[in-house]
């Protein structure tokens, strides 16, 4: 999972992009308003075990509350980017975490690319009706971009 904030060189506002593997375009339903609840529900437990200390003693732990995290996370930067990248794990923070724990973790990304942006009008697209769907390709990945 990458994810991060990228500034877009010669935005005057250095805009921030959140990145995210592609993804599903379906439209959410009222299963997703229930797992919006989990997630945050796996974001607070997440938090909560870093509060508590996170050490070599708890990564068992660390590793379950983590991939839930990743699950809330992804989830969350197709909803509310700004909201995901607040949940971002700090890099100074993330060097003092175990590796298991850090394996599950948002990937900093700092680059230039190209963003493609894809969009129709019309009842042909993802769900019926007009879409846009944006997208980069980083390190010959091509990831769809939520911002």
């Amino acid at each position: 999972m990458v994810f991060w904030a990228l500034n877009r060189p010669g935005s005057a506002d250095q805009t921030r992009a959140l990145v995210a593997p592609v993804v599903s375009t379906e439209r959410p339903n009222k299963a997703v308003a229930t797992s919006r609840e989990g997630a945050v529900e796996a974001l607070d437990a997440f938090d909560t075990w870093l509060a508590n200390g996170a050490d070599d003693r708890t990564v068992a732990q660390g590793v379950e509350v983590a991939q839930a995290r990743r699950v809330a996370l992804k989830e969350l930067i197709q909803t509310n980017p700004e909201a995901a990248l607040a949940r971002a794990v700090p890099y100074a923070l993330r060097k003092q975490l175990p590796e298991p724990i850090v394996a599950l973790l948002e990937t900093p990304v700092s680059t230039t690319a190209d963003l493609d942006v894809v969009q129709a009008c019309g009842g042909s697209g993802p769900g019926g009706g007009s879409w846009r769907q944006q997208w980069l390709t980083l390190n010959s990945q091509r990831v769809q971009v939520f911002t």
